[in-house]
């Protein structure tokens, strides 16, 4: 998928000329296929290091962001477990109160609704 040494590039154009030879013609990526901020950058790194090679350079980008995201998800992880242990420890907590968490209601005698202050309105007719 890289440029190899018996591919030229054409600087001007931006566009690779491959070996009609070349095994490896159908994992060739078109440049011209590319967006122009890609294009850009592969034409820079050639231009820097003429066996700079495209396919390896994404394969390293991949892991690095695959790792990235592994440190990410862990840290996730740790959050998630700390709020579940507040969760948990608050849990513990109403039930030595005498609540009652497995229906969300507590017994609370001073808790009221709205309905049990006001009465129903009377409908006009």
């Amino acid at each position: 998928m890289g440029i190899t040494s018996s591919t030229e590039w054409d600087y001007t154009k931006g566009v690779s000329h491959s070996d009609p030879l070349d095994s490896d013609d159908a994992t060739r990526i078109d440049v011209n296929s590319l967006p122009d901020i890609v294009r850009e950058l592969w034409e820079s790194m050639l231009r820097l290091d003429p066996n700079w090679d495209f396919q390896e350079w994404i394969s390293d980008r991949a892991e690095e962001d695959l790792r990235l995201m592994e440190v990410q998800l862990e840290r996730e992880r740790m959050r998630l477990e700390q709020r579940m242990h507040r969760v948990e420890a608050m849990v513990r907590r109403l039930r030595r109160r005498g609540g009652i968490i497995g229906k969300f209601a507590l017994n609370d005698p001073h808790q009221k609704n709205l309905f049990d202050i006001f009465p129903p309105l009377q409908k006009k007719g």
